[in-house]
């Protein structure tokens, strides 16, 4: 299992959150890349929330070409799967869609019980679905080891990726579309890709998204072989931009996110947590329980040393 590692910013690169929480309710709109100039971190010093590290009781090493991080030890998180997948986590990157998919109708959409679609990636857009108050974009975001490559590349416009063949759906149809990242090579904490669930892009500062009317989330994910990834959560306690694990002398101790590592088969499989069966894995700022009020995002991890991977997830959706 690999181990992950975040670098480490000060309070002021870190961005403000705005903490007005969102739920279900109107979603705005927002085209266009997301370039996020509120963010710092990642490979070049512009990626999302890229704060982190702390101490912990797995391997240290370098974060970013800017800072320094240190790493936490494997996941111990227990979690029950229909079947076995990826998940991940870390700080993020900053890359956006060209469309919201919600579009102005958003505002005037009720929340779908007992489940809500995140994303079904089928609009190809890189953007999740702008209904129940929610509005962001997928990206990607890495290390900055040098010679190791990401597809797709951190900082530029995330597109979903054609599924071959196409995944069959329980209904008789079919999915044609997920979001897909690949590469190898990273040394310090990894490679992953994610979205903001309350994110209009455009510089922007991102809040949060009240989470706490559902019981957790599912999805379908596929990979390489044996590839091992986590799926994290980041709340406002744990994510840079909230300011509370950046502590008060400016020392972060971030991205210790609630989630869960889990195993990539070369098949289709659902997975699905409840928010209880997220957890911290204890180098970073400790919080009781996921903040479910406060959602900032989702993310996909695969952690250093990587080898070669690619990552896909489909149908993401919070449960009830």
């Amino acid at each position: 299992m690999f181990s992950s590692r975040m670098p480490l910013l000060s309070a002021a690169a870190s961005g403000a959150l705005a903490l007005g929480g969102h739920g279900c309710a109107s979603g705005g709109t927002a085209t266009g890349f997301n370039d996020h100039s509120d963010d710092a971190g990642g490979s070049t010093g512009s990626y999302d929330d890229a704060s982190g590290g702390g101490t912990s009781p797995g391997t240290t090493g370098t974060g970013s070409s800017t800072s320094s991080g240190t790493s936490n030890g494997p996941a111990t998180a227990g979690g029950t799967t229909s079947g076995s997948s990826s998940g991940v986590a870390s700080s993020g990157s900053a890359s956006g869609g060209t469309t919201s998919s919600g579009g102005a109708d958003a505002a005037a959409e009720s929340c779908p019980t007992p489940s809500t679609p995140i994303d079904t990636m089928e609009n190809g857009s890189g953007a999740i679905f702008s209904i129940c108050g929610r509005m962001g974009y997928w990206y990607t975001y890495d290390d900055g080891t040098s010679g190791a490559t990401l597809t797709p590349v951190p900082m530029t416009p995330f597109k979903d990726s054609a599924i071959t063949p196409p995944r069959p759906l329980g209904d008789g149809g079919t999915s044609t579309m997920a979001a897909m990242m690949s590469g190898g090579g990273f040394t310090s904490y990894g490679a992953g890709m994610g979205f903001d669930l309350e994110n209009p892009g455009g510089g922007a500062a991102k809040g949060t998204y009240n989470a706490s009317t559902y019981s957790g989330v599912t999805f379908w994910a596929m990979g390489s072989a044996g590839g091992t990834v986590r799926f994290n959560v980041p709340d406002k306690a744990t994510d840079a931009s909230g300011g509370i694990c950046m502590g008060s002398t400016g020392t972060s101790q971030c991205n210790d996110h609630h989630g869960h590592a889990l195993t990539l088969t070369t098949s289709w499989q659902q997975v699905t947590f409840t928010w209880a069966q997220l957890t911290q894995q204890g180098f970073g700022y400790a919080e009781a329980s996921l903040d479910t009020a406060h959602l900032v995002g989702m993310q996909f991890q695969v952690n250093s040393p990587t080898g070669t991977f690619d990552v896909w997830i489909d149908d993401i959706s919070f449960t009830q």
